[in-house]
């Protein structure tokens, strides 16, 4: 090996194509207007994000030879109306037309497919006029020199879309006459703007034009190669023929054939075509790098970073981010720091994501934390600042139109601030809350409501019935429950019991949020005072709940108070009123919280069922805390009643959509898991298909857990299992085994068996214990049987 191998080693950088810097793009209202293939479309699809105007019209615009862009622009010229002989009719048809002159993706079809497209083309002719002498940079591409023309006639044809081969023809055209297409446009692009300056941007097209047809001596990839040749030489003549300082050659072609030859691939989905993803974003970059003046530059760069910061905040935001989170506040703010330029002439962009981040926000500052508002809020007045989007005067509101009501109202209650108007800013929530009531948007009443409140530093709202307003605050409460943010529903039945301390409702609800939240010490205290609440009127002199004449009754008669535990659609309520009815004692039901399947006790509400004559059934889970309750009120043994799982979520199913459609029911059995928009309209199967992936495996867990807890539970304190299915196999059996768990004697429930017929309780269906395996399909069934333990079917045989 020679010292002469690292030099002549083949270079693994390639060159960067030298682009003359003309600065034309001087502002973000500079407005552009496209003709020619595909980078026209491209630079459209790059620049129009960050605010440029830019009028590419497929239809119209998109043309291939410098022949075919002469003649559309010289129409648009003399302002030459279409007629008939501008469409191609299909088998002679009036109803199956095409304007071969044009780039239309599809046929047009009917009866008056004549006077549609042509009025289509008119317009299109109008309206491209009008944006040609409204804009200040023409840029113009040439794809190819190969025309296509029909044989009859002539006629140039844009776009063969259908049209039989025989029909037409294909012909390479020269030099000269591409030369002097490009003075025809230029000459025409004068005449359309009357006098007034423009800029002219010539390129080349680097996409391949493959023509499939017959080329003798040649195959189309060469074809494709003289014809670029064609047409560079001719845009460069016409550019020395004209020396005009306006007209502008940029080598789009030259940056894909070399700058990135290491790169480009050129296969997108075929050899005709460039990467469609990056390369037309690195090719616009070049176009403004080299025409627009460094403010431009500048902004362009910093809103490219703006935009990565908006997508990363909605992902923060959607993930249940506080707005007033010092990461996302840090993350405008160092945007904003970059960015050093005086507003000067504001970009249509900055306005558009300044508003698009400010509304995400607003939107989520019910999760604002008191100690996040003083950051937040300066930081959103710094931004809308920047954006060139703030109020400076109330009366000023020349650029709120862009913004939700909502959003309005803050900007102009901002202003008002800003000029320490405290009343007037209190003012305008006011009439944004009566707005909103009035339309029946308690949420956006509730979030002026919270802004007031901040404000005035006070949470008396005297100037509106607090009955709206508290209610938006509870309906607000129940939304937020309904899409999981429990911690926003907590906030907001706080701030509702602040209005309303004397709500039941409000402290039920805000109970069942502490248990979801595992507070079950404070969800206690708030469902306790719901009930106390509710009975005030009947407290006894202790301040207990008062007990019926059949419990009083029943305690003279030395009856004791009897607690069982049950699964849910397991007969529970059919064995709770039978024994009720056998021996004269007062039937509870469940004095939980209600939040299935880790529902805990309410102390003050299962005490009157610990004073004796009574029965009471819970569907309570296996806590601590419910041990306790147990414990406490005196209850040594007591049967926990099972049945199989996969029968009781079809019995379930059933229950919800047939016998009970009470939303409150439904809401209390399925709190964890809220079902589906529809859910009570749709298929059985589709029910049971969200039963078996969030109802289902609830069930097994609470049945594991209290298996579990009955190793723990001492020689004292005994559980004792019972299953729907004993009770069915052997009804009196069963009973008197059941009963016998409280020492009762049987001779009162064989009496009542008879008169008491499971078939007329309000809930009962079937009693089935096998109708699933007719019900579930193959799937369904194994999944079931993967969640259900083998030691759970075995122990209580729960047949497959």
């Amino acid at each position: 090996m020679t010292g002469d191998f690292l030099q002549t080693a083949q270079r693994l950088d390639s060159p960067k194509i030298h682009v003359p810097k003309r600065p034309v793009v001087t502002g973000f209202k500079n407005a552009f207007v496209g003709f020619g293939s595909c980078f026209a479309q491209n630079l459209k699809t790059s620049l129009a994000p960050y605010g440029f105007e830019f009028w590419f019209e497929r239809d119209i615009s998109a043309r291939f030879s410098p022949a075919s862009i002469a003649e559309v622009i010289e129409r648009i010229a003399t302002q030459t109306p279409h007629c008939e002989d501008d469409l191609y009719k299909f088998d002679g048809r009036s109803d199956d037309i095409y304007p071969f002159g044009y780039y239309f993706k599809r046929r047009v079809y009917g009866d008056n497919a004549v006077s549609r497209t042509l009025k289509r083309l008119d317009d299109l002719s109008a309206l491209c006029r009008q944006k040609i002498q409204e804009a200040e940079t023409l840029i113009v591409t040439l794809g190819t020199a190969r025309l296509v023309r029909f044989k009859s006639n002539d006629r140039l044809i844009n776009s063969v879309f259908s049209i039989p081969k025989d029909e037409w023809y294909s012909e390479m055209q020269t030099v000269d006459a591409c030369v002097a297409n490009l003075h025809a446009i230029y000459n025409n692009f004068v005449k359309i703007r009357e006098g007034k300056p423009f800029n002219l941007v010539i390129t080349l097209s680097p996409q391949r034009y493959l023509f499939h047809i017959d080329l003798p001596g040649s195959d189309t990839f060469s074809d494709n190669t003289l014809s670029k040749a064609i047409v560079r030489v001719a845009i460069d003549t016409f550019m020395r023929e004209v020396g005009a300082g306006n007209i502008i050659y940029f080598p789009s072609y030259e940056i894909i054939m070399d700058e990135l030859r290491l790169f480009e691939s050129i296969s997108h989905y075929d050899f005709q075509h460039i990467e469609q993803d990056h390369t037309p974003k690195y090719i616009a970059k070049r176009f403004l790098e080299a025409l627009a003046n460094a403010p431009v530059m500048d902004r362009l760069l910093n809103l490219e970073r703006l935009f990565l910061s908006e997508e990363r905040i909605q992902n923060w935001l959607s993930g249940g981010m506080s707005p007033g989170n010092s990461r996302l506040i840090d993350e405008i703010n160092v945007r904003l720091d970059e960015d050093e330029l005086s507003l000067g002439e504001i970009c249509p962009s900055y306005q558009s994501t300044g508003a698009r981040l400010v509304e995400a926000m607003d939107q989520a500052t019910d999760r604002l934390a008191e100690a996040e508002r003083p950051s937040f809020y300066a930081m959103r007045t710094r931004l809308l600042d920047h954006c060139g989007l703030t109020v400076l005067d109330p009366a000023d509101a020349w650029h709120v139109s862009q913004f939700t009501p909502a959003t309005q109202h803050r900007m102009m209650c901002d202003a008002h601030l800003a000029k320490g108007e405290i009343e007037q800013a209190i003012a305008v929530l006011r009439k944004a809350i009566i707005l909103y009531l009035l339309h029946g948007d308690l949420f956006k009443a509730s979030d002026c409501l919270v802004q007031i409140g901040h404000i005035a530093k006070s949470t008396e709202v005297e100037w509106i019935e607090r009955r709206h307003v508290a209610n938006a605050l509870y309906i607000r409460a129940q939304d937020s429950i309904r899409v999981g943010r429990i911690e926003a529903a907590s906030r907001f039945l706080s701030s509702f019991l602040v209005m309303e301390p004397e709500s039941a409702l409000g402290h039920f609800l805000l109970g069942r949020v502490c248990a979801i939240q595992g507070k079950n010490e404070e969800g206690s205290l708030h469902a306790a005072r719901s009930a106390m609440i509710q009975n005030k009127s009947h407290l006894d002199e202790k301040g207990r709940l008062p007990l019926s004449e059949r419990q009083l009754e029943a305690i003279r008669n030395k009856l004791p108070s009897m607690a069982f535990i049950a699964q849910f659609r397991s007969a529970s309520e059919y064995l709770s009123g039978l024994i009720a009815a056998a021996y004269g004692v007062q039937d509870y039901y469940n004095p939980t919280s209600e939040t299935y399947p880790q529902e805990w006790i309410i102390p003050y509400l299962f005490e009157p069922a610990t004073r004796g004559g009574a029965i009471c059934r819970l569907h309570t889970w296996p806590s601590d805390h419910n041990i306790d309750c147990l414990r406490q009120g005196g209850f040594k043994s007591f049967p926990v009643h099972l049945r199989d799982p996969r029968q009781s979520t079809l019995s379930w199913m059933h229950f919800v959509v047939t016998r009970e459609r009470d939303p409150h029911l439904l809401e209390r059995h399925l709190f964890r898991h809220p079902y589906p928009d529809g859910f009570l309209d749709s298929s059985l199967e589709a029910r049971l298909e969200w039963a078996i992936d969030y109802y289902y495996p609830d069930l097994v867990d609470w049945i594991s857990a209290w298996v579990e807890r009955e190793q723990e539970l001492t020689s004292d304190f005994k559980i004792t299992f019972t299953t729907h299915e004993e009770m069915v196999a052997d009804p009196k059996k069963f009973l008197h085994r059941f009963v016998g768990i409280f020492d009762l004697p049987s001779g009162p429930i064989d009496r009542h068996f008879e008169r008491y017929p499971a078939d007329q309780q309000k809930n009962f269906r079937k009693g089935s214990v096998n109708e699933w395996k007719e019900v579930f399909n193959s799937d369904q069934k194994r999944r079931m049987r993967e969640r259900l333990p083998a030691s759970l079917r075995e122990r209580f045989g729960w047949i497959d």
